[in-house]
């Protein structure tokens, strides 16, 4: 499902859809979970983040497939679900969380949807890939100690 298919219609300004497209256009990976936790949302910069790390978040998560995100629950994906359902439940104001599976290394932004009376609906979640970048500071890291 995507965003068009929840409202209908061609996209106008100022319409899901209309953001839609602007979301599948840019670089950041974006996904969206609905107040229940299911992925509604997922744009081709996730999708293809993720399956550049399939594997290694198979060695964690045998079932995992990149290509079918959305309509799946996010509680699959943590240790602690009844964590991550009280964090989202009470999420207000934007927050940022590191996640590691193996070697890989994300950054997630994670955003609040809220309704009109302020409630929480829903997240976005911005994935940054910090893989490479760890790694090199990490190897940095070590180079300026054996010098030391």
């Amino acid at each position: 499902m995507n965003l068009r298919n929840l409202f209908g219609g061609q996209p106008e300004p100022q319409t899901p859809a209309y953001y839609e497209i602007a979301l599948n256009a840019i670089s950041s990976g974006v996904m969206v979970a609905d107040k229940d936790r299911n992925i509604i949302y997922a744009n081709p910069a996730v999708y293809n983040l993720l399956k550049k790390y399939e594997a290694d978040i198979r060695t964690v998560l045998p079932h995992f497939s990149a290509d079918n995100l959305v309509g799946q629950n996010i509680d699959q994906f943590h240790k602690d679900p009844g964590h991550q359902r009280r964090i989202l439940a009470d999420l207000r104001a934007p927050m940022s969380s590191s996640i590691v599976v193996g070697d890989v290394n994300f950054d997630l932004k994670l955003t609040p949807l809220l309704d009109a009376q302020g409630n929480p609906n829903g997240a976005m979640v911005e994935w940054v890939d910090k893989t490479e970048y760890n790694l090199t500071s990490n190897k940095l890291g070590a180079l300026d100690r054996s010098q030391g």
